[in-house]
């Protein structure tokens, strides 16, 4: 009997063990790094797909490699911080934010691995715009409090603001002063007038003593996408009279100005692709820009009495999606056949019951496979969608896919 129990014991501890190889609990915050490797990979490896499930359990591919086509980012919240190394398939996620928590799991030689990586990213995560305001407080401060000092995680780390019970308030970064304040009964950080390098990481210290609180801001002007032909408008967060002057510039290499106002002379377009399409409203400063091409995409910024405000609009001019045509392509079973979409960017497969089918990657594009369920009138579509347009196949019925 004791035996047994000594079997019995070693089966939970080996059970345990198993348990806690499969699954990786991580911890993050706000900006940091991560890294998941799988803990067998072995060769031959023809493709790697890793997957990101959120909290709402909706599944994105966030990276994948096919040993013919090379490595393809799905899903935008991954592009430029995510690579992946294929002669391991470790993955690594920089620049984290919150939406980046979630379960991870890797798919090899496409099957799906039992392993599973468990992500939380701590942290706030805020966004702003040129010229808006932030306040950033810490979770708890315990007194007594003899000294407070917020840091901005640049490259190097600064320190923003500094407090200290005897010597009082002191801003020893430029790019801070007389925008940032600091409440040193709650410990909290106002800074207004934004700018795009007020972005980062921030962090705080309490008594000499770093606080695991992180808080990540991204400043942003106008981040807008549009799609060929279209419209756009941007306009200055502030206009304060008296104006004489306004300039508007596009941020090409070399910088071009785009359309220009002065109280004596007037209107002047002075480049030739702004002509006939471009105006500007002098009194609110807002320029529009109709019929756009790729090559209006850029950085656009506003002088105002001959002084460049430091309000950045960002413009990303996106071809529409084609309507895409669903090719048909046969199996060895007659009850069989699979549908493929060719396009680079998201598809989205739906049947005639209106769900939403899990396509398989072929670059470019994805295929589902059809079954004969003897329904002529079921039929299956596939839609293209991009950040400015969205289009949907004609409608294939099984009665054209399975001859009876």
């Amino acid at each position: 009997m004791p035996l047994r129990c000594l079997t019995l014991v070693a089966v939970c501890v080996v059970f345990i063990s198993t348990e806690a190889v499969l699954v990786e609990d991580v911890k993050k915050a706000v900006g940091e790094t991560v890294s998941f490797r799988p803990a067998k990979f072995d060769p031959p490896v023809t493709s790697i797909v890793w997957k990101h499930r959120n909290s709402n359990e909706i599944v994105f591919k966030a990276i994948e490699w096919d040993f013919e086509d090379g490595l393809l980012i799905p899903n935008q919240r991954f592009k430029d911080i995510t690579t992946l190394d294929e002669k391991t398939g470790e993955i690594t996620i920089t620049k984290l934010r919150i939406e980046h928590s979630g379960v991870y799991t890797i798919d090899i030689n496409s099957k799906e691995q039992e392993q599973i990586f468990s992500l939380t990213v701590t942290g706030e995560d805020v966004k702003k715009a040129v010229g808006e305001t932030v306040s950033f407080r810490p979770a708890k401060l315990d007194p007594p409090v003899t000294s407070i000092t917020w840091k901005h995680r640049s490259n190097p780390a600064v320190k923003v603001i500094e407090w200290d019970f005897e010597d009082g308030l002191l801003i020893p970064n430029q790019r801070f002063k007389d925008i940032t304040t600091l409440d040193e009964k709650t410990g909290e950080i106002t800074i207004t007038n934004l700018s795009v390098e007020h972005s980062g990481l921030y962090s705080i210290d309490v008594n000499r003593k770093e606080q695991g609180q992180i808080f990540s801001l991204t400043v942003t002007g106008g981040d807008v996408k549009k799609a060929v032909g279209g419209t756009v408008s941007f306009r200055p967060a502030k206009l304060d009279p008296p104006i004489t002057s306004i300039t508007w510039k596009h941020k090409t290499n070399p910088a071009v100005k785009v359309i220009e106002w002065d109280f004596e002379d007037g209107f002047l377009i002075p480049n030739q692709r702004f002509k006939d399409i471009t105006f500007l409203d002098e009194k609110t400063g807002e320029i529009t820009i109709t019929n756009l091409r790729i090559e209006h995409s850029g950085v656009y910024t506003i002088d105002i009495n001959s002084k460049e405000q430091e309000q950045i609009f960002i413009l990303e001019v996106m071809e529409r999606v084609p309507k895409p045509k669903i090719t048909i392509e046969e199996s060895s079973n007659p009850d069989v056949v699979y549908l493929r979409c060719e396009y680079s960017g998201t598809i989205i497969w739906k049947n005639s019951a209106g769900e939403t089918l899990k396509g398989t990657n072929h670059t470019p594009g994805e295929y589902i496979t059809a079954k004969n369920t003897r329904h002529p009138e079921n039929f299956y579509t596939c839609t293209l969608k991009n950040a400015v347009s969205e289009e949907t196949s004609d409608p294939v019925y099984e009665r054209d896919l399975f001859k009876e």
